[in-house]
């Protein structure tokens, strides 16, 4: 079954849970979620808080950038009349060169006046009274302040580095210019106190440049090596903050990465390299550190959303199939925070990982906080779906056509355009932003989500298909004709380069026999084009030297089997788990065989035996992926006329002559092309499983 969210009731929803014998608990009333917080020196009004959602949506102030725009204002009064009780003002710059793109927020001194607009507008659209806390950072190795690449790493971290190609010789940045951090923190801190926000919170989470720090173990000199170490500037920061703003009003914060699951390099929160799961010594210690600071407030997450989205928001569709089911995600994030909280009784944890569960999200919140395994609960990607969210939950009609559904488009957006908001329920505001983002491949609205349907423009209704083995004979026809009916083509070859083939096609060298190709392949045809709708297995090759059957040699055999047949059926799986996991309905897996699934030829027995085999996987596919709205087909080619069949074109000449066909003439690619373009289509929609055979024939019995 998917691991989509398919859940019609909460009964469903409880169902999947015993299911993964897990411990989440389900509240049948709300009343928890709408307690007012305590803490030293203010009443949050409710427990609910709206998380800090990077919308990309400054502009510019005289010479400097930075300041709030109309759709910050926009998001910040939604949320606000929404009635959250804690509105947590996304990621700050606290200076030029640490802003992840040009329309990042920057607190400066001519955009104070925008800030202090945007904390009295914000007050002014509330429906409660709510604590606004600012988010301040440097964004470390994503910093993009010119819209180009320019980052400030505190220590090599190989599986991100390679992702800018940074090298070895990146300089990493020095002590000195991180203790030069702490005056710009603090600086930032006052405007911001200035413009009338309650607190700031120093954030040190997904992969900035505060939170980098914390896994610096290998970092020479003041910042790096022990746990001391690697807090020591954050620590640093809240210290001098707190001197700065004696006021003990002024809220000092965080939101912290407690586990950062990379899987080769030894992060926070992590026993050793490539741990799965948390170990919470160090972000316990480090809480500790913080609350005897006067820090009451501790966000927590985990991941990084440039390089692991799925462990901090678990999604149905994203950048890549998740590779587990989103409930575990959701479960380990709500879980750390339990524990975190049991550890630090006097910090008040706001928990995440509340958004995958759509319109359960609040009986899940306000059980999590009846069992008190965290004194707040946090929205994300929910705000820009439902801002007013919170309102609901006070009157207990949560309105399911209005909650996030995963679907990734606001991170999609944030990546590529800067700028992030709901494409699918705040339309209005974004769509146009999508279209213009992703022309290609625009996807918005899926009904199987309970997503209204947006009207999209023709160019942005293409379907994506892989053809591998397309640069020549029956798979160049196959991309080809696919391509004059408007789909994206992704062609497979082993050749790093390719000639003549389709304007829009994406050419990836790739050898399907090899695990790392085939997960590659996948990989690059989804952050290009977005989606796979259609595989074409049309890869072969035949037996180098045609020899009899008791000579055939077992690296002849390997050779044809793994090409044929083992990197077919398990790039099928791959693309098929995608399929379902991208909830397409109507994907197609086609098997371009041959008449040597039932044909003898003592002299290639190899490949006769790799073609009946493809057979019986086109039936394990249609079988298994039928419940999924997926086809499956397999096509039988004949003797068609390419460059595979050159070398024996006298032969067949003559066979064909002959008769070995009732229509005497040889197939050509464009033969198989058409049939295959015929089965992508919707009329095929009560078939699966079927044998096309396209052989002028040849498969007749005939006396």
């Amino acid at each position: 079954m998917s691991n989509n969210f398919n859940y019609k009731t909460l009964q469903d929803l409880q169902q999947d849970i015993k299911n993964h014998n897990i411990a989440l608990n389900c509240a049948t009333s709300f009343d928890a979620l709408q307690k007012p917080v305590q803490l030293k020196n203010h009443a949050i009004p409710n427990s609910v808080c709206a998380h800090p959602m990077e919308g990309g949506d400054a502009i510019s102030i005289g010479i400097k950038s930075g300041a709030p725009g109309p759709l910050t204002f926009r998001k910040y009064q939604r949320v606000a009349a929404g009635g959250f009780g804690l509105i947590w003002v996304e990621a700050v710059s606290i200076c030029d060169e640490g802003r992840s793109n040009p329309g990042q927020l920057w607190i400066n001194e001519q955009t104070l006046p925008g800030f202090k607009e945007l904390v009295q507008k914000t007050h002014e659209a509330a429906t409660a009274k709510p604590i606004i806390v600012m988010q301040l950072n440097h964004s470390g190795r994503y910093s993009k302040p010119q819209g180009k690449h320019a980052p400030i790493i505190a220590s090599h971290i190989p599986e991100l580095d390679a992702r800018f190609n940074i090298d070895e010789t990146y300089p990493i940045v020095t002590d000195e210019y991180l203790q030069g951090l702490v005056a710009q923190f603090v600086k930032a801190a006052k405007l911001a106190y200035e413009a009338g926000f309650d607190g700031v919170d120093v954030k040190a989470c997904h992969g900035y440049l505060l939170h980098e720090l914390l896994s610096c173990r290998t970092r020479q000199g003041e910042y790096g090596g022990s746990f001391t170490n690697r807090t020591k500037l954050m620590l640093q920061i809240i210290d001098e903050i707190r001197a700065a703003i004696p006021n003990p009003k002024f809220i000092i914060a965080s939101r912290i990465n407690i586990f950062d699951a990379l899987p080769q390099y030894h992060g926070f929160g992590m026993a050793s390299p490539g741990a799965t799961e948390p170990d919470l010594t160090e972000p316990i210690e480090l809480t500790k550190a913080m609350v005897a600071r006067g820090v009451e407030l501790v966000s927590i997450t985990m991941g990084n959303p440039y390089f692991i989205p799925h462990i901090n928001r678990p999604y149905d569709l994203g950048a890549y199939p998740p590779p587990e089911h989103p409930l575990l995600g959701a479960y380990r994030l709500i879980k750390s925070a339990a524990d975190l909280q049991s550890a630090v009784p006097a910090a008040k944890i706001v928990g995440v990982g509340y958004s995958w569960f759509r319109r359960f999200s609040p009986h899940i919140a306000a059980a999590v906080l009846e069992e008190g395994k965290a004194a707040m609960i946090g929205f994300g990607r929910q705000i820009l779906s439902y801002p007013d969210i919170y309102n609901d939950i006070a009157t207990g009609q949560i309105d399911s056509s209005r909650v996030c559904v995963s679907c990734s488009k606001c991170s999609f957006l944030k990546r590529d355009a800067g700028t992030c908001g709901c494409v699918v329920r705040d339309a209005e505001a974004y769509l146009q932003l999508y279209r213009d983002t992703y022309p290609r491949h625009c996807h918005v609205g899926d009904a199987a989500f309970g997503v209204p349907q947006i009207e999209r423009d023709a160019n942005t209704m293409k379907k994506t298909a892989i053809i591998t083995g397309g640069t020549r004979g029956i798979g160049l026809a196959i991309a080809q004709t696919l391509s004059a009916e408007g789909y994206n083509i992704v062609i497979t070859g082993r050749g790093k380069e390719a000639q003549s083939l389709p304007a829009n096609a994406l050419y990836v060298q790739s050898d399907i026999s090899q695990k790392q190709a085939r997960e590659n392949l996948v990989t690059e045809t989804i952050a290009h084009f977005g989606r796979i709708d259609i595989l074409i297995n049309n890869a072969g090759v035949a037996p180098a030297n045609r020899t009899d059957l008791l000579e055939m040699t077992e690296e002849s055999f390997d050779h044809v089997l793994n090409v044929n047949l083992k990197g077919a059926f398990f790039l099928s799986q791959l693309v098929a788990n995608h399929m379902v996991q991208a909830n397409i309905t109507d994907g197609r897996i086609i098997f371009i065989s041959s008449i040597s699934a039932y044909t003898s030829s003592t002299n290639r027995g190899e490949y006769c035996i790799s073609k009946a085999a493809l057979s019986m996987v086109r039936a394990l596919f249609a079988d298994r992926l039928a419940e999924e709205g997926i086809h499956v087909f397999e096509v039988r080619p004949g003797v068609i006329q390419t460059d595979m069949t050159a070398g024996v074109a006298e032969k067949y000449d003559k066979l064909i002559a002959e008769g070995l066909s009732p229509i005497k003439r040889w197939g050509k690619p464009e033969d198989v092309a058409g049939v295959v373009k015929l089965l992508c289509r919707d009329e095929f929609a009560f078939s699966t499983g079927d044998v096309i055979n396209v052989d002028g024939g040849f498969h007749i019995r005939r006396l």
